[in-house]
């Protein structure tokens, strides 16, 4: 068995087998042909359905990259939070959205009569159970990553690129958060 490229980085292989398990659910709505979720690195976490194994790691990255890049474009125009995207062509739909902090991102691709309000509702729900998930397990990292001393196989350089990291996820993660 192939392991998943996010598993022993950002998430177990337990915490893999629970979220596809989450997942698979949405293959059974009417014209969904494939799900992926992908982590904050834009590493594929899992994908069902009709997604090649071989292609992951190429469609994780755009799925982040198409995320960011729209959330950038809408911060320019005065609007800090992006809830979800959806792509339209001739023959198919991709909905994509992140859950609450940003650890994750779902794409579902389905066929243009898939009804997207109904995705939606159940894409956000599997984005809950995502986002228990991780939980747990990004806060451990982001306290373990943000304590440089707790670092010690790093030299002082890469610590310090560490910190970095951390900030720059944060600052990420602050402009995604929606306003109350």
């Amino acid at each position: 068995m192939v392991k998943n490229m996010a598993e022993g980085r950002t998430v177990s292989t337990s915490q893999v087998n629970t979220i596809k398990s989450v997942v698979k659910s949405l293959l059974n709505e009417a014209g969904v042909k494939g799900v992926i979720i992908t982590d904050e690195t834009g590493l594929p976490i899992c994908s069902v359905g009709n997604i090649e194994e071989k292609s992951e790691l190429v469609l994780s990255n755009t799925v982040l990259g198409t995320f960011v890049e729209s959330l950038k474009m809408f911060s320019e125009l005065g609007i800090p939070y992006l809830d979800n995207i959806i792509i339209e062509s001739t023959n198919l739909k991709a909905y994509i959205s992140s859950e609450e902090e940003g650890k994750a991102f779902i794409a579902v691709f389905c066929t243009p009569e898939t009804n997207i309000a109904l995705l939606k509702v159940l894409a956000k729900k599997v984005l809950e159970e995502i986002h228990k998930v991780l939980v747990t397990t990004s806060r451990r990292a982001e306290e373990f990553f943000t304590t440089p001393d707790k670092l010690t196989w790093l030299t002082p350089e890469e610590r310090k690129k560490w910190r970095e990291i951390a900030g720059t996820t944060k600052l990420f993660l602050g402009k995604t958060e929606k306003k109350k």
